[in-house]
């Protein structure tokens, strides 16, 4: 067993193979398969962004050499160390077939991390999980060895650290579904694997963007893009839902300041808030801050909220609507119509701006009822001073019903998909959206969200 602590497969411990060469390297193996069996291990360090947050980026540089000299002592001769990600790492171990050898391999691993490593003259004691898929009982393709090696990471980490998991040794449980989820979607703020997209609200009538809806996205190295239906929910039963708002709202602050320090016309932010986050005590002053904090003009940040987040203790409800609009942040009710309160809720609390539910949208070309309760919706917001959204406009039926019913802003694909920050920018500063049905002609009312023009 080679005992070299100064290279690992030719590399540099500093400069080890990353995802890309690595996934090289598992393609030329498998076009090798005459050789027999071997193995993909996924290693994950645990607590490493705490130790790199406390004791800096570069003292975090240290101990990935120190982890990575230190795992070079198992490999054999064609073996293959990589750096997947900050705190990732894996390897293509030769002659590895049976349930056992896998077994072996996972010890061995694992005993690595029993003494501490010796960083810039600390000692750092860290633990790590192993996952295990072999070729070709677990996968014949690079995409389907990773995954599954990462799955049997999730395993082992569900369980207590200092442990390994294979991946045939890993049951298909629903609740064990949900535990390589949630370890992924832990994993996935600390790897930088939630991105913020943003989708235009328009102008019903000229075409201006008014507005953005920031909304995240899991981009997962392995799983591809994960939808956020089938993450939210977990996100809200785990507590991640905390986090990830926090991260969404710091995001989206921060690109409308770049946006106006670039010189675009200026557009508001909305950001949706689960009802996990808004009934969480202080949250109103936490949003109230970190709007302040980024340097945003508060007039240009919107907090959209679903029904579910207003039922409640109603004074508290009101308390902390209250504290929001008085910092200048404007209010919006999500999926307006879709409840039974909802016109409770517009005599009970202050809000700006509402969304008219899109199942109302998808039926209006075809049924009177539903056309006649969203024009009865937009007149009754009016009559408030309320702006109305409609969500989910994809057809010009749909967009001329809407201009006819007097809407103010509209979203969805008849106008664009949700866009990076850099598309966006673009988007914005072309001017006003060119869409059949949109003449440009002046309106009277002033629609933009309420305090825009405060």
């Amino acid at each position: 067993m080679a005992k070299n602590h100064d290279s690992v497969s030719g590399h540099s411990s500093c400069n080890l193979p990353d995802r890309r060469h690595f996934c090289s390297k598992l393609v030329e193996r498998i076009e090798r398969n005459g050789r027999g069996g071997f193995a993909v291990v996924c290693i994950d360090l645990d607590q490493f962004g705490v130790i790199e947050e406390s004791m800096g980026s570069g003292f975090g540089d240290g101990l990935v050499r120190s982890v990575a000299s230190r795992m070079s002592t198992v490999l054999r001769d064609g073996d293959t160390l990589a750096r997947l990600g900050r705190d990732e790492f894996a390897i293509l171990v030769e002659g590895i077939s049976e349930c056992q050898s896998a077994a072996s391999l996972g010890d061995r691993i694992l005993r690595l991390f029993e003494e501490s490593f010796a960083v810039n003259g600390h000692q750092i004691e860290i633990k790590a999980g192993v996952g295990i898929s072999v070729y070709p009982q677990d996968g014949t393709d690079v995409h389907t060895l990773l995954k599954n090696a990462d799955y049997a990471l999730c395993e082992a980490s569900g369980r207590e650290r200092k442990c390994y998991s294979s991946y045939r040794a890993a049951s298909d449980t629903d609740a064990l579904q949900q535990s390589r989820m949630e370890y992924s979607l832990r994993k996935a703020l600390e790897h930088d694997e939630l991105v913020v997209r943003y989708q235009p609200l328009v102008d019903m009538h000229t075409g201006e963007i008014r507005c953005v809806e920031a909304l995240v996205r899991w981009e997962h190295p392995n799983m591809g893009v994960i939808p956020p239906r089938q993450f939210i929910p977990l996100a809200e039963q785990t507590g991640i839902i905390h986090s990830i708002g926090r991260f969404v709202r710091d995001t989206a602050c921060k690109q409308g300041v770049d946006w106006a320090e670039s010189g675009l016309p200026p557009v508001a932010i909305a950001v949706n808030t689960s009802p996990f986050e808004f009934r969480e005590q202080g949250f109103a002053q936490e949003v109230v801050q970190t709007v302040e904090n980024s340097g945003l003009d508060a007039r240009w940040f919107v907090l959209e909220l679903t029904e579910p987040s207003l039922m409640g203790d109603h004074d508290q409800i009101h308390e902390a609507l209250e504290k929001i609009r008085e910092s200048g942040i404007s209010v919006c009710i999500d999926d307006f119509g879709k409840g039974y309160t909802s016109l409770n809720l517009l005599k009970d609390y202050p809000v700006d701006t509402v969304k008219i539910d899109r199942g109302f949208l998808r039926e209006m070309a075809g049924s009177s009822r539903d056309e006649t309760i969203a024009r009865a919706m937009i007149e009754m917001a009016h009559a408030l001073d309320i702006a109305v959204v409609a969500e989910g406009v994809e057809t010009v039926e749909q967009l001329q019903l809407l201009q006819a019913m007097n809407c103010d802003l509209a979203q969805g694909y008849l106008f664009s998909r949700p866009l990076a920050a850099g598309d966006v920018a673009s988007l914005i500063g072309a001017g006003p959206i060119a869409v059949p049905g949109i003449d440009g002609r002046a309106v009277s009312m002033d629609y933009s969200i309420r305090k825009q023009s405060a």
